[in-house]
């Protein structure tokens, strides 16, 4: 008989011990990401406005790019019109070394015509870097999106100028399409078992995801609470702050 309530004594305990803890959470956002434009323009057109959906590879908005497609082909133009008098500088260059290994010509004249080669293509190499900067900046007249989202908020408008001034302030900022956040205020021993779970499951509207954890507070707040983040996959448009229950 006390054999048996010993043991009806640890069954308890056991079950108390692996009994699944459940805490109330808020859902977030995931991923959030800012995008601005990284020259100087003229906002053309904005195809993403807040609460729109945006696919990778999608054009949220652009500059009016025909100050840098001008640049472009005055860079280009260049390059072309100086090709010819470098190519015409390195048969010069071959023939000056043969004639000096024939010693027909001098070492000061082929000095001149090595040196008339270089300065040439040294121009030349100038002439194509800054096409490729000229076109780099124009590729960045355009926003893309860089995954699948959600339109956060923006404060883009056509006919904004954008300049050293404002340019970190005009952006898009976007949210995770397919994934969510769990925030959680903790007190310790909870920080401590959420840490070490092996298993994490979120629950919002009856529905259960599985979930991983993100981040969680080495401080504890003013509260002396600890904050933790959790991230679990979720399609559906994110209402903020909307309660939700963390098992683990």
């Amino acid at each position: 008989m006390k054999f048996k309530i010993v043991l009806a004594l640890a069954l308890y305990m056991i079950s108390t011990l692996v009994q699944a803890e459940q805490l109330e959470g808020l859902l977030g956002w995931a991923d959030r990401q800012l995008y601005s434009f990284a020259v100087d323009g003229v906002v053309q057109n904005v195809k993403a406005h807040s609460g729109d959906k945006v696919k990778q590879g999608m054009e949220m908005a652009r500059l009016d790019e025909r100050p840098y497609a001008y640049q472009v082909e005055r860079c280009q133009a260049q390059i072309d019109q100086a090709s010819p008098t470098l190519f015409d500088a390195k048969v010069d260059l071959d023939q000056a070394d043969e004639l000096f290994e024939r010693s027909v010509l001098s070492e000061i004249e082929l000095q001149r015509i090595q040196s008339r080669y270089k300065s040439l293509e040294a121009q030349q190499a100038i002439n194509k870097a800054e096409c490729k900067l000229h076109k780099w900046r124009r590729q960045q007249t355009r926003l893309i999106a860089r995954e699948d989202g959600y339109v956060l908020r923006s404060n883009l408008q056509s006919g904004l100028v954008i300049s050293g001034e404002n340019r970190s302030a005009v952006f898009v900022e976007t949210v995770s399409a397919s994934e969510a956040s769990a925030n959680l205020k903790l007190s310790y021993e909870q920080a401590l078992r959420l840490r070490t779970a092996s298993e994490l499951t979120v629950e919002v509207q009856q529905t259960h995801f599985a979930a991983k954890l993100l981040s969680l507070s080495l401080q504890a707040d003013s509260e002396g609470k600890y904050h933790a983040v959790l991230v679990f996959k979720y399609r559906q448009p994110v209402v903020a702050g909307q309660p939700l229950k963390v098992v683990f």
